[in-house]
């Protein structure tokens, strides 16, 4: 199809999946009427407000109440320029204050998801807890599939589901979540579905393994902690809320180490840092209180290695563990300061400095250090854009009228001693 629409002479807007666009079409650089646009992510707070102040056109009070609450939540922020995330948080939210966690989130979403009164059924009232039920054994057969060879996960995106049994009313409300792709099979009655998002089917397989058994969970996740796409949210999010989850946790380090013992240095285990990277992203989904001593630091310790090593991408959950937001702030403008040839690399270092700043001490602190970089030698366009990276970072620190007052004196008295115009 791709071929054959290559050969029309009509307009043609395709959209893809990055991962699923691999050059199939033949674009000629040299012809105008060929062009590949890449949608850039939302930024904060310049795309974010405004989606939601029209979500709620018809709501004005519950879009700005929203708004002012992901203003005053750091963490949420960033959580806030992916499309989907703030647009359940439209759904859920302007009413009650939004849940810390991704896992609670989507628990939200599926109840309004199920019960469909956006959609205008009120007078429909199907069983969630037997709906969510129902699609957490729908979700799980086929991410507990794995590739022959490589062992990872292997996920189609249709699954065949077997007649429910269930009323009207929850069947409706299950095909909200997991759309019927046609009729039922009239041989076997069958049907062929698919969720109608991938993420909300990473939430109910974690949803499954974190009602497993200690010593099943610990089989069932164990092959998909490294170079497994498809489980980096279900194995951090199933972790986080199992009932057992320190226990969990200690098991499949130790199971991963070969040891009775969790080791003192997670590399050892760890060379790909794939590891490290699982414990941030269970940072984002728990807090630092709600682990054993042991296991926190050994979780704040895979933080702080990650920062140093200058991948970014993961840093936990900012407000729930504080223990090693300064000392990452600390490295974080350590390698600012070296100056980094890289100005998206200093892109990215500013953003994290400005999630992980959580108290006004820490705000404070980073604000003044990111204004000392400024009046470093640096000219024309590449210095010009370490700047106003580093000026964006000092504009969201500033958060109270005296912080925007010094920030303000400090930038007009760096001003006319600039030569480069």
């Amino acid at each position: 199809r791709l071929r054959q629409a290559d050969t029309l002479p009509w307009r043609v807007v395709l959209t893809s999946r990055p991962s699923s666009w691999n050059q199939q079409l033949t674009i000629n650089d040299t012809d105008d009427s060929h062009r590949i646009g890449e949608i850039q992510p939302l930024r904060y707070p310049d795309d974010v407000e405004p989606f939601i102040h029209r979500w709620f056109a018809h709501q004005p009070q519950r879009g700005r109440d929203l708004a002012a609450q992901i203003r005053r939540r750091t963490g949420l922020q960033q959580a806030a320029t992916v499309p989907l995330v703030l647009a359940f948080y439209c759904l859920v939210g302007g009413r009650e204050p939004l849940p810390d966690f991704r896992r609670d989130l989507y628990d939200r979403v599926l109840n309004r998801l199920l019960t469909g009164r956006w959609r205008g059924d009120e007078d429909r009232h199907p069983d969630a807890g037997r709906c969510i039920q129902t699609l957490r054994d729908w979700a799980w057969p086929g991410a507990e599939a794995v590739h022959p060879m490589s062992g990872v996960g292997t996920w189609a995106d249709d699954i065949l589901t077997e007649r429910t049994g269930l009323g009207d009313a929850d069947q409706n409300a299950l095909d909200h979540v997991a759309m019927p792709l046609g009729p039922a099979d009239v041989d076997t009655g069958r049907t062929l579905r698919r969720f109608i998002h991938r993420s909300i089917r990473e939430h109910l397989v974690a949803q499954f393994v974190a009602r497993l058994p200690i010593g099943e969970a610990v089989e069932a996740l164990l092959p998909h902690l490294w170079y497994d796409p498809d489980w980096e949210y279900s194995a951090s999010a199933a972790i986080a809320m199992h009932p057992q989850h320190d226990q969990l946790l200690r098991d499949l380090i130790c199971r991963a180490a070969r040891s009775h013992r969790l080791p003192r240095d997670l590399s050892v285990i760890d060379a790909g840092w794939e590891f490290r990277g699982l414990l941030a992203r269970i940072m984002a989904e728990s807090g630092e209180a709600d682990w054993s001593a042991e296991i926190a630091s050994m979780i704040n310790s895979a933080r702080i290695d990650l920062v140093a090593s200058g991948r970014l991408d993961d840093l936990g959950s900012t407000a729930l563990w504080g223990s090693s937001n300064r000392q990452a702030i600390e490295a974080l403008l350590g390698m600012l300061a070296a100056d980094p040839a890289s100005i998206r690399g200093a892109e990215k270092l500013v953003n994290a400095v400005v999630q992980l700043s959580m108290t006004a001490a820490d705000k404070r602190h980073a604000r003044n250090t990111l204004l000392r970089l400024l009046p470093g030698k640096r000219s024309g366009l590449e210095g010009a854009r370490f700047v106003d990276k580093v000026v964006r970072g000092v504009v969201q620190l500033s958060t109270t009228a005296a912080d925007k007052r010094q920030a303000r004196t400090t930038l007009l008295g760096l001003l006319p001693g600039q030569a480069d115009i």
